[in-house]
């Protein structure tokens, strides 16, 4: 069950005990018919399930979402190959953020969606986040710059 489900559930269970524990007693004291209230309540509800479905594409589902989620899978393979090939001396250090970015578009223009400038800087902040969590530190020297002043 997705976010907006929930809370039209939520909201739908707020609209039935408000009915039973105040506008029916209300009602009743009226004279007025509560089968008919209770009526009005179950169109309410229809109503909420209906307004339910025309919201659905744009919660969590949305491909626009799906799509982010690809990029932040294709950064994690970018980074991590760009690592790999940095520790086996196949790409120098300082290569290695291009090397992502480059392996993140290739990927995306396979899959038939363009990179634009809004989807690059999210692909470079996701790449610098990615690796930040690698544990790299501002002041580690790549192994080339050590090996350059050995």
């Amino acid at each position: 069950m997705n976010t907006m489900e929930t809370f039209a559930m939520i909201l739908s269970i707020v609209a039935i005990l408000g009915v039973a524990l105040i506008a029916l007693p209300a009602l009743r004291k009226r004279g007025i018919d509560p089968d008919a209230a209770i009526k009005q309540v179950k169109e309410t509800a229809e109503t909420l399930k209906a307004t339910v479905e025309i919201v659905k594409p744009f919660l969590p589902e949305h491909e626009a979402l799906d799509r982010l989620d690809a990029v932040f899978d294709l950064v994690d393979k970018g980074v991590g190959a760009a690592e790999q090939l940095s520790i086996i001396e196949k790409l120098p250090p300082r290569e290695r953020k291009e090397y992502a970015r480059g392996f993140v578009v290739d990927s995306l223009g396979i899959l038939g969606v363009e990179a634009t400038d809004e989807m690059l800087k999210v692909i470079d902040a996701s790449i610098e986040s990615k690796v930040l969590s690698l544990g790299h530190k501002a002041n580690d020297k790549p192994p080339d710059a050590i090996s350059e002043t050995a």
